[in-house]
């Protein structure tokens, strides 16, 4: 599963992934995030 999270121009500013394994019993959670410069170009 995912959740995208964005500014309020529309430009994503982080990406969560849950990753739950029933059969080793463990969860995950992953966080992405994105910077953009005053251009809103992405720089990382």
């Amino acid at each position: 599963m995912q959740s995208l999270h964005s500014s309020g121009i529309g430009l994503v500013i982080a990406v969560y992934e849950f990753i739950n394994d029933s059969i080793i019993l463990t969860n995950e959670t992953y966080k992405t995030t994105y910077e953009y410069d005053d251009n809103d170009n992405l720089m990382k």
